[in-house]
């Protein structure tokens, strides 16, 4: 507390005032995360300033499918090439391949997942992801951005 009593009247008797610029959006957040999504229905979460992404589904496929009871997946440290089979998930409806959203190396299964898979229709992006892939770049013309995903999947609900 005497730090506090200390350091704050002497910042305020700089009286030095930091303008915000109003056109840049700010963020607190930690991470700057960018999410890519398939046609296919799955996404890759990029961390931003690592190499290291999330692979799982979207909520749009997690709700289709319905309750999850059984996760198949590749083995750690397989190289994989974009939209090659990375994995199965069995529901009470169907089984549904998972594709590779890009050439990567499987880098860890999610081990709740396996444990719970019903976990990736709860919650698909934070705790029900499925692999985490390396990935220098989501750079590729196929991968889509929220906005375009979106637009995306309220076009093949129309159809």
């Amino acid at each position: 507390m005497r730090y506090l009593n200390a350091v704050v009247p002497a910042l305020l008797s700089k009286k030095k005032i930091i303008k915000l610029n109003k056109s840049h959006h700010y963020s607190t957040s930690k991470q700057l995360n960018k999410i890519m999504y398939t046609k296919s229905h799955e996404y890759i979460d990029k961390e931003e300033g690592k190499s290291i992404g999330k692979v799982g589904i979207s909520k749009y496929a997690s709700e289709h499918i319905g309750e999850i009871i059984f996760a198949e997946m590749m083995d750690e440290d397989a190289a994989v090439e974009k939209g090659s089979i990375i994995g199965v998930l069995e529901s009470v409806k169907s089984a549904n391949d998972i594709y590779a959203p890009i050439n990567c190396v499987i880098l860890e299964k999610n081990r709740k997942v396996i444990d719970d898979p019903n976990i990736i229709s709860r919650d698909p992006k934070s705790e029900g992801w499925i692999f985490k892939v390396s990935c220098n770049s989501l750079d590729d013309n196929e991968l889509m951005n929220s906005e375009e995903y979106d637009k995306y999947v309220e076009e093949e609900k129309n159809k």
